[in-house]
């Protein structure tokens, strides 16, 4: 369903946009830096390491003033995160997660002067896959069994446009409490079930592709 749903996002945009003035189409892509909050393990958060993803997709903005506009986009986006465990006989080792998303993020822009804009929206993330990477090797594993499916949470951002092309940053945070399907141990060598939020920061660049440069 949510793919589908987002193959109906990507022929609306295209659409609309070829139909409007008042409308942009864009295409974007960019990096991401990615972790988790932890909220059932006190300690989690020293032994996390931030995760490198991407994300590519495109957007739309329908304008409904000189400042104010109502965006929508809809990204393909890497994310995960990396537990580094310590054992009595390697040290200290770690296992690299990584999920494939479908994020659609509708949002409100509004122009603070005329290059800059400041946005708030919400997005909803639907989890494609799972893979696993562990230590000392160059291979991803792909899980049968995929994490929650769902996320959801809020996304400020600000961006810079000048006519055809923007350049934006937008950070996500997770509202919705994930949990994990693998079972880690602690420092101590204890299993505990992880529970956590997302969360990540994006830098990216877009080109647009319809309607009047704002």
């Amino acid at each position: 369903m949510y793919i589908r749903l987002f193959i109906s996002t990507v022929i609306l945009l295209c659409l609309y946009s070829s139909t409007t003035a008042q409308a942009q189409f864009r295409v974007q892509s960019g990096i991401s830096i990615n972790n988790i909050r932890a909220i059932e393990f006190n300690d989690l958060s020293k032994v996390t390491s931030k995760q490198f993803g991407w994300l590519a997709g495109i957007g739309g903005s329908l304008r409904l003033s000189e400042r104010w506009s109502i965006d929508l986009d809809a990204n393909y986006a890497v994310k995960g995160y990396r537990i580094n465990q310590s054992t009595s006989n390697l040290g200290t080792t770690f296992i690299d997660y990584q999920h494939g998303h479908i994020d659609l993020v509708p949002s409100v822009s509004y122009k603070i002067f005329k290059p800059i804009s400041v946005s708030l929206g919400l997005y909803g993330s639907y989890r494609l896959n799972t893979k696993v990477r562990g230590y000392n090797q160059d291979a991803w594993l792909d899980l049968d069994k995929v994490e929650d499916q769902y996320d959801a949470g809020i996304q400020p951002g600000i961006s810079y446009q000048k006519k055809w092309y923007k350049i934006f940053a937008n950070a996500q945070v997770g509202v919705k409490k994930n949990k994990s399907i693998i079972e880690f141990t602690d420092i101590n060598g204890e299993p505990f079930e992880l529970s956590y939020f997302t969360g990540n920061v994006q830098l990216g660049f877009a080109v647009q592709l319809g309607g009047e440069p704002y």
